[in-house]
């Protein structure tokens, strides 16, 4: 398996050209992050990672720290295109 584009990246917004205005993905220097498989996966996964950590700062108790740690397992498989 391939590996993603090292961060960070940040979310931009592209002024003309075609379209108007169109978000797009750049890394640290403004270029744009390639659409490889493994930065698309990545990006797919973000909202899982993104409720992942939510659940695990949100619980403050450790009954639920085996739910967040299930949460962000699967959050990196996804990332990962397992």
């Amino acid at each position: 398996m391939g590996k993603h584009t090292p961060g960070p990246w940040e979310a931009r917004i592209m002024e003309g050209g075609l379209l108007d205005s169109v978000w797009v993905v750049t890394d640290c220097e403004g270029g744009l992050v390639p659409r490889t498989k493994e930065n698309t996966q990545l990006q797919a996964a973000a909202p899982d990672m993104y409720k992942a950590l939510e659940t695990f700062l949100e619980t403050g108790d450790a009954y639920f720290f085996d739910d967040a740690m299930e949460l962000m397992k699967n959050a990196l498989q996804k990332a990962r295109g397992e």
